[in-house]
């Protein structure tokens, strides 16, 4: 299930375009970092518990994730280090991303993987190329616009939604509650299930009927697609944001499309791989499904990921709003609608958008997902008009910054839910 790893050679590209520093003293302090070791931090820990088992059935895992003197687990605290992987850094830093690629990182690497059962091979690895593409620009407020990335992330969902919610802010401003979650709901599975449609422009006249058609429609839930693929919530993406002295924001995603991606380790250079392939939908001799979201498995496709940017700038280009978001697959995006609607169109701090319970909607299976701290009188309104209801039981942490217009400066609010 490995696909080809983008990070190296994406990581290089944004640093030629933007950045200041020589690529080595961009790399080097990591590899350092690896060499001199880190303390395992309470997430790590309880992710390496919540895995355990998972990792004991992997030897290379076993040699990584455990002590020699004990034979146990890391536990937090302690301090991890990665020879291996501080050597392998230290020679992307001398010889770029391409030595990952086509150079003796990437014959270690193959040699490595191969064995373990992939079927990369030299072709695919050296084929590989980063490409960089404008961001989707959306309305989503009387002065701003929503920033994110095309396809095939999460971003197109993510810039429908903001379409979405900009053409219904005048209805969703009913005090019925009932229908202000009930419209925003639908805003989720109409987005997830236009996400990887090709032919969308999310700003043009099929927003406007796609918002006039919700606008119009009996209040019950409509009816959401097939399932498929490009859908499943197994890829926990991660994020992290910078916010320079000029104002300017990066929000860089990562996803492995899974806990310890693939599983697949290479001994020679301490990398683990991806799980990119499982994300692919599969199609048989009797064709394809045919839906909208569906992406098939052919050689020098990106696999599809729900990781999605938001940067949320004012017309004057200064940055208003960014998030980073944590969790499991949709329920990242469905999360994010939440805090943009939330800020962008309530009254709401972004402590108190943030903090406030959420629903979530996967497309699939046709269930609404609240949780537990949701309102009660919400959900029977929710319930009474069509919506099968249960219990949220998986977190998505969300850290938001927002820039306080009287004083410049940004208020930075991190989630209080814990994601493992």
């Amino acid at each position: 299930s490995v696909g080809v790893p983008g990070t190296p050679k994406g990581l290089e590209l944004a640093s030629k375009k933007f950045g200041k520093l020589p690529w080595v003293r961009v790399v080097e302090p990591v590899s350092d970092l690896c060499s001199e070791g880190f303390n395992v931090s309470d997430a790590l820990a309880r992710v390496l518990k919540a895995q355990e088992k998972s990792i004991e059935r992997r030897p290379s895992l076993r040699d990584l994730f455990l002590v020699n003197e004990t034979g146990k687990l890391l536990q937090e605290g302690d301090v991890f280090r990665r020879p291996v992987l501080a050597a392998t850094l230290k020679r992307l830093a001398q010889y770029g991303a391409a030595d990952f690629y086509s150079g003796l990182l990437s014959k270690n690497i193959l040699t490595d993987i191969r064995s373990k059962g992939s079927i990369l091979n030299t072709d695919d690895m050296g084929s590989y190329e980063a490409i960089s593409e404008g961001a989707i620009k959306v309305p989503a407020g009387v002065t701003s616009s929503l920033l994110t990335s095309p396809r095939p992330s999460g971003g197109p969902a993510l810039a429908m939604a903001a379409s979405l919610l900009q053409g219904l802010s005048p209805l969703m401003r009913t005090p019925d509650l009932g229908l202000q979650y009930h419209l925003l709901v639908e805003v989720f599975k109409q987005s997830l299930s236009h996400r990887m449609d090709t032919s969308l422009a999310y700003s043009d006249s099929q927003l406007y009927n796609i918002t006039k058609t919700m606008s119009g429609e009996e209040v019950r839930p409509s009816v959401p697609g097939t399932d498929d693929a490009a859908f499943r919530d197994a890829g926990i993406p991660d994020s992290v944001a910078v916010l320079d002295p000029s104002g300017d924001a990066v929000v860089v995603f990562s996803d492995m499309h899974g806990l310890f991606g693939s599983q697949v380790y290479s001994n020679a250079t301490d990398v683990i791989f991806n799980a990119a392939l499982k994300e692919f939908a599969v199609t048989t001799a009797a064709g394809s499904s045919g839906t909208s979201n569906e992406v098939q498995y052919l050689p020098g496709t990106r696999a599809p990921t729900t990781m999605a940017p938001a940067i949320v700038v004012e017309d004057s280009g200064d940055v208003r709003q960014f998030l980073t978001v944590c969790g499991s697959g949709n329920q990242t995006l469905t999360a994010a609608m939440q805090i943009l609607w939330r800020t962008l169109h309530t009254n709401l701090t972004l402590k108190e958008a943030i903090d406030a319970p959420r629903l979530h909607h996967p497309l699939v299976p046709d269930v609404l997902y609240a949780e537990k701290e949701f309102p009660g009188v919400i959900l029977q309104k929710l319930h009474v008009m069509g919506y099968k209801l249960a219990t949220l039981k998986l977190n998505t942490t969300v850290t938001g910054a927002l820039r306080d217009v009287l004083s410049g400066k940004f208020w930075v609010n991190m989630d209080h839910r814990i994601v493992f």
